[in-house]
């Protein structure tokens, strides 16, 4: 709770902040990277604190409800938004010291076109990344009498070890 607090009083320091600055660029950048990443953190901490709300170990369903879904897709994205946080740090620490120690270079390359894409592309590959996470749940519907139970059942990425050995390596390395 204090974390989406904290991240969601970031967010509105950093609008009031971009609305003000007029034309440093390197400024402008630094805002919208750290804005993603305050929007990551708390899109991390809001999915974290609804799962202490809600049953999260409950495998059977008589209705696709939320509880259902977040069952289902929560993992992948905590996941994602936790990946998108570190390449966003990354991303800020890189700009951080070419500013520093290279300023006139920074000045002159690096660009607000290009945080901004650095910032959707670390979104885009985090969520890239999860992709094998998908099928790591199965959802089996069974008919009893007049009602459908929805069961989720491990899947396919957790049964097969070498999809899920290539999956650890590849986030080692990244």
């Amino acid at each position: 709770t204090f974390g989406a607090f904290g991240n969601t009083l970031n967010l509105c320091i950093f609008a009031m902040r971009y609305n003000r600055c007029t034309t440093n660029s390197l400024e402008k950048g630094a805002i919208i990277g750290l804005a993603a990443l305050a929007l990551s953190d708390l899109a991390f901490c809001t999915i974290t604190s609804i799962g202490s709300l809600i049953p999260i170990h409950r495998i059977v369903f008589t209705e696709k409800e939320f509880g259902y879904y977040y069952q289902v897709y929560a993992g992948l994205l905590q996941n994602v938004f936790i990946k998108a946080s570190t390449w966003l740090t990354t991303i800020a620490c890189v700009s951080r010291y070419a500013a520093v120690c290279y300023p006139l270079w920074a000045r002159q390359f690096i660009r607000l076109a290009y945080i901004k894409t650095a910032v959707i592309a670390s979104f885009v590959f985090s969520f890239c990344m999860y992709i094998p996470l998908f099928w790591s749940h199965n959802v089996h519907e069974m008919e009893c009498d007049n009602y459908t139970l929805f069961v989720i059942t491990s899947g396919y990425f957790q049964h097969n070890v070498h999809m899920s050995t290539t999956f650890t390596y590849i986030w080692l390395l990244t």
